[in-house]
């Protein structure tokens, strides 16, 4: 199964940006070579170090509220 993460581009080197992880405030920099139109603030849905598309704030907040009802219903079983 793949996993994927959420995060906040914070600033744009080439091909690489440094993102913030949503789910760990993790700061790393990750390939953004497969995206187009990165922009600092944008958010993008990475795998391993790379970036595989851009989401938006919208789907953002969705996400994240399922992540918080995943884990509230693992602790529950």
């Amino acid at each position: 199964m793949c996993i994927t993460r959420l995060g906040r581009v914070l600033a744009l080197n080439g091909s690489r940006v440094t993102v913030e992880f949503l789910d760990t405030e993790l700061i790393k920099d990750i390939d953004v070579s497969m995206v187009k139109s990165v922009a600092r603030n944008s958010f993008v849905e990475v795998f391993g170090d790379v970036a595989l598309c851009l989401i938006s704030p919208r789907q953002v907040k969705s996400r994240q509220k399922l992540a918080i009802e995943i884990r509230k219903r693992a602790v529950e079983t």
